[in-house]
């Protein structure tokens, strides 16, 4: 049994399509940034946004354990430690309210981004 393979031949892609909201060719995205790069309040809104989903991520309930054992490893022998070790349960549920409230900080800064870099496109729709 012999196995035959053909020459791969490259051919050029074909350009995106435009969007419906009539930027012709302007990309959306480049990479992992909602906005093109070239409006700075943009870029600003994005990395705050990026900023409060690392907030939101060690304040996230599913991470309490570890975020409880990090404070009270830090704060031990302080009275906020004390605080802490013997409040667990609402010390937790400050900590997932704040989680909260971060997730939706962030997503209301990354809204704000890409309506910022759709402005800057010349296709507003905030």
């Amino acid at each position: 049994m012999t196995l035959t393979t053909e020459p791969v031949t490259t051919a050029p892609l074909a350009p995106l399509p435009s969007s419906s909201s009539g930027r012709s060719g302007v990309p959306r995205a480049d990479g992992f940034r909602l906005t093109d790069g070239s409006d700075p309040d943009a870029r600003k809104l994005e990395n705050r946004g990026r900023l409060w989903i690392v907030v939101a991520y060690v304040l996230c309930p599913c991470h309490l354990p570890v975020t409880l054992s990090l404070l009270a490893m830090t704060l031990g022998g302080t009275t906020l430690g004390g605080v802490i070790a013997t409040n667990a349960w609402p010390v937790g549920i400050a900590l997932g309210t704040l989680s909260t409230l971060a997730v939706w900080r962030a997503f209301r800064h990354l809204r704000r981004a890409q309506a910022a870099g759709d402005c800057g496109t010349g296709a507003c729709n905030l």
